[in-house]
Parts: structure tokens; C-alpha cells; sequence
């Protein structure tokens, strides 16, 4: 919702950020929900609600508001049924003789599991990103791990992500499979096909990954992602797919159609890790692949930890192999989606829809029958919904549109088998647009101009001063292949005041460093910040966000300022000895945290290492070997159908009682490890097992 202009005058009401309101506004949202409405929950504090009596009503209202809203306007809400299957009918005069139905409904893996509704907090992260809120169980299913292993991931890179990545094959969730693949000028599989996670599985893999290196070459995403996400899969094991690389590529958009392709079947996952990962392409990923994207610094400490709470995302129960069976309107049925072969996985506390526009006249009073695998009990479930008897009158014919639109989403796919002329047909009769026939038009005025034209100079700020380096290494040598596209570039380069070079500069730069070229990249170079042996005169923002290495320097110097009022503390922060003694105090702390990150890690893996792929823990690090002499609780004794068990189970208790006692702090790390030691003890059929646990905290 746009609520200013991006060009225009000063007047009216103040908004944040400096920008104004023409005028004032007011916006008012009404919640119709079948059940009453238990939850709500708004993004802005200015928002006042009113609920009706039988509570299945909610009014939400903005008053005339004195600030600009600078974030969207987010209204989460439940209701006592919201979780319920649902099917409903509609009908509109705009479509006599049709009816559209709406099945929805928010799948849950088992009735043990219960799920509170707990207050949504909104904040600023992009909704792709990894939100662990609410999963407290783990299903099994084929998790593929891409690594970027090209030249630039050398160094703590490679040190990192080969870390992140052995976290990774130890916390996958038993009974699943699992698969590495390593990417850069070319690409390579750890096993032809994913492989089933046990011991001898894991162990083998874990032994290759240690001697994994930067030595794949250049950057090259498609090919792996290509054959990765169109493999053949098991609908009993949902496939997850997650990409950690440190860099871009530069056929971005053929990638993204490839995962958008298959997003129905395979969730893609993204990481970007150092200053040279382009945000967009992470982002992007995630967005087509329906995961989630998580962008990270270099030397970041909490790489684990990060990859491990996406790996526990994707580890939710999943609900796949759908069918919809009408039965007695199968005949009625005009079109339906989803539908064959692009059946999406649905996951658990997602919701999931279904629309239909049936003949009115052949629809009888009978039933749906919803079916879909669950990953988690490893059965087959069904609901079934009847028929309405009454079907709802609709002015706009919203479901129509709505049914309409997902099935010219799912024909557009490859390999569809609905013809270019049903697509057309349906977009112009419910007014849905599609690439067939959404065009622009363009009416040329031959009258002229009553008023005269308002020039608006629209400034630009313009920089201090601007010293270069030479440019060398993999950067120069790229900039020296763009010759010929850079011609046009040189005149603009050459005539603007307003970008870096001014053109005594430029005339200088070109006599002082060997010709054209070399001022082309020192002008890109300023433009994209692409070295750090660019010194660079200018706002503090720009200098931390252009070059991360410097960022705590930056934010202690700077904390709480928005502008410079001038450039002389700029100026000196320039200097070679500045940078040079805050540079190894960056170094220092960066190393410091790493080696306590390190110190921490390694303590928790001595009692992880003891871990089967099952789950179980099979013994205790020296350091607590002690807390086996203690004797099997009667509790824990009394929950198991065979004895033997009990002393394994007594260990993975005691096991759960160190990590949580000794190493809280790094949680998130082992979390995914803790719940598949916690599916061991409810196979075990403990009861209580985590209160066990708890218990147990007192004597470790």
C-alpha cells in the first residue's frame, strides 16, 4: 500500500524517516470467521479491534493517523475451528450455472501432538527466513546438501562450512536419507543416490567431508540444482534441498525457474556466507524453492547453529501423495488444483487449500475425500468433508477468481498437459490475468500540452573524493574481459559529475594506469564496491555496508549517528595506520570468538559422538562416565516393555540431562541431535521422558 509519493512536497502530516502525508487517512478491516475468533494479533499499536457478540466477528480500525506507516500492516488471527477441514460452496451471478468450492484445512501429524496458539510477533525478517517456532516433532525424509566448493571458499570458509556440514549429517532425523553434493566449474555426488542414514552411512560420509577442499574452480549452480531437485523421489521421504555458497552466478534466473519448477515436490534452502554472496540469489531460492534463506558473515561463530535450525524446519511432519476423490460430483467437476503430477507436500501447521468450480445442475448431495501420506506415523490419512447443503451467494465471485488463478498457475508448468487455449479461456472468463493475455497498450496524444512542462532536478549527493588502487587478482582480469561492453559506460563515466570520476580524473586515470581499462574497473570498482584496497571518503554507512570487514569498527566510531557533519574523522579513519591497528583488533576479537565458539563446540561433541544414527546414546565421555554407576529409575523401568533396553535408555536420558546442564548455550546446535534422541525414547515408549530428563539435570 502506497501512502506517499515517492517525489512531493513537504506538507501535510509528518511521517517517519522525513517523509509526509499528503493527507489524512484512516483504514478499517473486518475478520469474518465460521468459529469464534480466540486469537489476534496486529503490527501496529495504533490499531484498535471490536468483536461482536456470538465472537465469529472482528472489526479492526486505524484511525486518523498522525505518523506514516513505514511496514506493512501484518493481522494474524485464529479461530476455535481454524484447524478444521472445511468445504464450501459459493455461487455468482457472474458465472450462472457454476459453482466454486473451497476445501481448506491445517494438517497436524497425530492428535498427541497439540498445538497451542500462542501470540504471532511480527518483526522486520523476511518471511523466508528460519523460524523454529512450534515443531516439536521430527519426521523423516531425503535431505541433499549442495556446497559451494569453488576457489573463493578457501580459507575459514571451507573451515566453516565443512563443520556446519558434519553438524549436519550427524543431526538428520533416523529412518532418512541423505545425499552431498559438491559444486563450483563442475559438479559432484558423494553417492550415486541418496542413501539410507545409518551408522556405516553416516560414518563414510563423514570421513569423505573431512577432506573436502576449495578446489572446484569457478562458480556453477544449475547443473547440480538441475539434476538434484528432478531426480525421481519417494513420496515417504519429502525431499529438502539446502545451498551454502559464497558468491553469485550469472545465469541466476535459469536456476530459479529450474527450482520453481519443482518447488511442488523438492523445498530448496539457502545460505550465504561472506560478503560476497549475492543477497538476491539467496533470497531468491529460498522464495522459489519455499524454504527458507539465511544470509551470514564471514567468521560467524553461529554458522552451525544457523544450519541446524533450518535442517530442523525442514524436518517437520510432511503430508504428501494427495488425492481428491469427489465421488458421486466427479462428473461435475469443471477444474480442480491442485491436481497431477503437481501435487505439493503440504507441512505440518501449513495451511492447505483446494479449488473447484463445479456444473450447479450435476452436483449432488454427497462427499470429498481428502487423502494424504503421513510422513510422521508412516500412514495413510483421510478426511472427509460433506457436501454443503446450502451454497453462499457471492457478489465479487472472489472463490471463482481464486480457483481460476491456481489453475493457470498449475497449467503454465512444464509438461502440462492443458492446452494454451483452456488457459485463455479461463483467464478472460474470471477476469484472472495470465501471460496470454495481460499486455500493454500505448495511445499516443497528438494534442499538444496545454500546461508547460515542470522540470524537477532530483539531486544526488555527491562524493568528497575518491582514491584507487590498482585492481589485480580475479577482479582485474574481469573487469579486463568487460571491454567490449564498456564503451557506452566510458562516455558516462567521462560526462557525469555526479558519479566517481570527474573527467580530469578519469583523464588521469587513463594516462596513469595503462589506458581505458583500467579506468572502467576503477569506476566500478566505486560503484559496487568490489575490493577492499579501494580507501574509500565517504558516509559511514556506506563504508560498513560496502565493506563488512570493518563493520565493528565502524559502529563504535559512529554508534548513533546518521551523518557526518563533516569528513575530517572519515578523512582520518582513511589512513593506513588507522585501519591498520583497528583491522588486527577486528582480527583479534573475530579469532577470539572463534576459538571460544571452537572450545564450546568441542566439549558437546564428546558426548554427541556417543550418539547412534537410530538416536540413542550408546556411553559418556570420560568426564561424566561416573553418572552411569547410578541406578535405572523405577519410572523409566516401569514405562518399558523389555528390561534390556534399560540401560540404553538410561544413558540418552542422562545424555539429554549433560547437553541441556553443561552446554545450553550452544542449544542450537544440538537441538536436532536432542530430538532425535527424544524419538528414540517415545519409540521406546518412556512416558514422561522428558520430565525424565529434567530430573535428571539435578544429578549431572
Amino acid at each position: 500500500m502506497e501512502f506517499f509519493p515517492r517525489y512531493g512536497d513537504k506538507t501535510g502530516i509528518p511521517g517517519q524517516e522525513g517523509k509526509y502525508l499528503p493527507a489524512d487517512f484512516s483504514l478499517d478491516f473486518k475478520i469474518k470467521s465460521n468459529s469464534v475468533v480466540t486469537n489476534l494479533d496486529v503490527s501496529h499499536q495504533e490499531m484498535t479491534y471490536e468483536q461482536n457478540e456470538d465472537g465469529t466477528e472482528v472489526s479492526i480500525t486505524i484511525e486518523m493517523c498522525e505518523t506514516v506507516v513505514a511496514k506493512d500492516i501484518v493481522i494474524s488471527y485464529s479461530s476455535e475451528q481454524i484447524r478444521q477441514p472445511q468445504l464450501t460452496l459459493t455461487k455468482c451471478a457472474k458465472f450462472p450455472g457454476e459453482v466454486a468450492a473451497h476445501i481448506s484445512f491445517i494438517p497436524r501429524s497425530s492428535e498427541e501432538h497439540e498445538v497451542e496458539d500462542e501470540e504471532i510477533k511480527h518483526t522486520d525478517a523476511n518471511v523466508t527466513e528460519v523460524d523454529d517456532h512450534d515443531d516439536p516433532e521430527v519426521a523423516n525424509g531425503e535431505f541433499i546438501f549442495i556446497l559451494d566448493r569453488s576457489g573463493s571458499m578457501s580459507g575459514s570458509r571451507i573451515k566453516l562450512a565443512v563443520e556446519a556440514l558434519e553438524l549436519f549429517i550427524k543431526s538428520i532425523p533416523s529412518n532418512s536419507k541423505f545425499n552431498v553434493v559438491s559444486f563450483g566449474s563442475s559438479y559432484r555426488f558423494m553417492f550415486d543416490e541418496s542413501k539410507e542414514y545409518n551408522n556405516e552411512n553416516m560414518q563414510d560420509a563423514l570421513d569423505q567431508i573431512k577432506h573436502f577442499k576449495s578446489d572446484f574452480g569457478g562458480t556453477e549452480l544449475y547443473m547440480p540444482i538441475e539434476k538434484t531437485v528432478s531426480m525421481n523421489q519417494d513420496f515417504q521421504c519429502p525431499r529438502n534441498v539446502f545451498v551454502l555458497t559464497d558468491g553469485g552466478i550469472s545465469d541466476t534466473q535459469r536456476v530459479l525457474d529450474k527450482i520453481r519448477e519443482f518447488n511442488f515436490a523438492t523445498r530448496v534452502h539457502s545460505f550465504g556466507i561472506g560478503s560476497g554472496a549475492s543477497a538476491y540469489l539467496v533470497k531468491e531460492i529460498a522464495k522459489e524453492g519455499k524454504g527458507t534463506s539465511t544470509l551470514i558473515a564471514d567468521n560467524d561463530p553461529h554458522l552451525k547453529g544457523k544450519v541446524i535450525k533450518a535442517l530442523k524446519l525442514a524436518s517437520k511432519p510432511a503430508f504428501t501423495n494427495l488425492r481428491i476423490d469427489w465421488q458421486d460430483n466427479a462428473k461435475s467437476v469443471k477444474l480442480c488444483t491442485p491436481a497431477e503430477p503437481y501435487v505439493p507436500n503440504v507441512y505440518e501447521e501449513e495451511p492447505f487449500h483446494v479449488y473447484a468450480i463445479l456444473k450447479e445442475e450435476d452436483l449432488a448431495a454427497s462427499s470429498v475425500a481428502v487423502t494424504l501420506f503421513n510422513t510422521h506415523e508412516q500412514t495413510e490419512d483421510t478426511v472427509v468433508l460433506q457436501i454443503p447443503a446450502e451454497i453462499a451467494e457471492s457478489a465479487d465471485g472472489q472463490d471463482f477468481q481464486l480457483a481460476a488463478k491456481h489453475f493457470i498457475e498449475y497449467a503454465s508448468r512444464k509438461n502440462s498437459e492443458v492446452s494454451e487455449q483452456e488457459v485463455e479461456r479461463v483467464s478472460v472468463k474470471y477476469s484472472v490475468l495470465c501471460s496470454k493475455t495481460a499486455f500493454f497498450g500505448k495511445v499516443k496524444n497528438k494534442t499538444k500540452p496545454t500546461e508547460e512542462m515542470e522540470t524537477i532536478q532530483i539531486p544526488i549527493k555527491k562524493l568528497q573524493k575518491e582514491r584507487f588502487n590498482d585492481f589485480d587478482g580475479m577482479i582485474g582480469s574481469r573487469l579486463q574481459c568487460m571491454s567490449k561492453r564498456s564503451v557506452g559506460m566510458t562516455r558516462l563515466i567521462d560526462k557525469s559529475e555526479n558519479l566517481c570520476l570527474s573527467s580530469q580524473q578519469f583523464s588521469t586515470k587513463t594516462k596513469k594506469k595503462g589506458g581505458i581499462f583500467s579506468a572502467i574497473g576503477s569506476a566500478i570498482g566505486s560503484i559496487f564496491g568490489g575490493s577492499d584496497e579501494i580507501e574509500r571518503d565517504m558516509c559511514p554507512k556506506r563504508v560498513s555496508a560496502r565493506c563488512p570487514s570493518k563493520q565493528a569498527v565502524l559502529s563504535r566510531a559512529y554508534q548513533g549517528q546518521d551523518d557526518l557533519d563533516s569528513y575530517e574523522e572519515c578523512e582520518k579513519m582513511s589512513t593506513p595506520e588507522y585501519k591498520s591497528k583497528n583491522e588486527q583488533e577486528y582480527s583479534k576479537q573475530s579469532l577470539s570468538s572463534s576459538k571460544a565458539s571452537s572450545s564450546a563446540s568441542s566439549g558437546y561433541t564428546e558426548v554427541t559422538d556417543f550418539q547412534d544414527s537410530v538416536g540413542f546414546f550408546a556411553g559418556l565421555p570420560a568426564k561424566f562416565a561416573h553418572l552411569l554407576d547410578a541406578a535405572v529409575p523405577e519410572s523409566v523401568l516401569e514405562s518399558l516393555y523389555d528390561k534390556a533396553d534399560a540401560q540404553r535408555v538410561w544413558v540418552t536420558i542422562l545424555a539429554l540431562a549433560v547437553l541441556k546442564k553443561h552446554f545450553a548455550d550452544l542449544e542450537d546446535e544440538w537441538t536436532m541431535m536432542a530430538k532425535k534422541a527424544e524419538a528414540y525414547l517415545k519409540s521406546m515408549h518412556v512416558k514422561k521422558y522428558k520430565q525424565e530428563v529434567k530430573n535428571s539435570i539435578a544429578i549431572v
